[in-house]
């Protein structure tokens, strides 16, 4: 993904924003656009948005957000990257607590076994089992 750091930072908050208005409100109609550059980031450029994800939980540690970010662009990138991506997600969750709990609330449904069995491996899951839909 070809931006500059402000335009990425500005991507960040803009995303996190979106992911904290209220379905349906003016605020999410006017952000949807950031979803959807997000998901097409996710689509087409791992490493862009392996940067947007940590970027993102290093700015906003909320239970509301991490809910969010875990259960929609953390699980698409697993599901789509895994592979390429695993022994990035493993350090990562190793050297970074906040990650290891963000996986916890990641679910296994779109991701190959031998890649979850990895993530599980390193995933904290104090903390999700009384989340909405546990």
């Amino acid at each position: 993904m070809n931006i500059d750091r402000a335009a990425f930072d500005t991507l960040v908050d803009q995303y996190i924003s979106f992911a904290l208005s209220v379905r349906g409100s003016s605020e999410y109609r006017r952000l949807f656009p950031v979803f959807e550059q997000v998901d097409e980031m996710c689509q087409v450029d791992p490493q862009s948005t392996w940067a947007f994800i940590l970027a993102a939980l290093a700015r906003d540690t909320s239970r509301e957000f991490t809910e969010h970010l875990s259960a929609g662009l953390l699980e698409d990138f697993l599901a789509r990257h895994g592979r390429a991506m695993i022994e990035a997600v493993e350090q990562e969750a190793e050297r970074n607590p906040a990650f290891s709990m963000l996986l916890g609330g990641v679910c296994e449904d779109r991701i190959d076994a031998d890649i979850w069995s990895r993530i599980d491996a390193v995933m904290d899951h104090r903390g999700w089992q009384d989340a909405p839909g546990e």
